[in-house]
C-alpha cells in the first residue's frame, strides 16, 4: 500500500532483487534462506558493494553468502524534536 512519507511517495511492495539499487543505497532485503531462525533474519538491511566484483553487504561491512530475492526502500526515520 503506497502512502506519503515526507516529500516522497513510498511503495511497500517487494520488488525483484534485479531491480535493487547498486549505488550503495541501503534497502530492506528478503533473504529466504534465513527463514526459520529463532531471531527473525529473513528481512535484512543490505546494500550493493563493488568489493570482489560486486556483493550484497550488510551495513556492518559483512558480505552475505545468502542471496536476497526481493527488496524495498527503507522508510524514513521518525521526526525527532531536539
Amino acid at each position: 500500500m503506497p502512502w506519503e512519507l515526507g516529500a516522497r511517495k513510498m511503495s511497500w511492495n517487494w520488488q525483484p532483487i534485479e531491480t535493487a539499487p547498486k549505488d550503495g543505497t541501503a534497502f530492506l532485503a528478503f533473504v529466504p534462506y534465513c527463514i526459520g531462525y529463532v531471531a527473525r533474519q529473513d528481512i535484512q538491511v543490505l546494500h550493493w558493494s563493488g568489493w570482489g566484483g560486486g556483493v550484497w553487504d550488510d551495513n556492518n561491512g559483512f558480505h552475505t553468502a545468502n542471496l536476497p530475492t526481493h527488496w524495498m526502500p527503507l522508510p524514513d526515520g521518525p521526526s525527532v524534536q531536539p
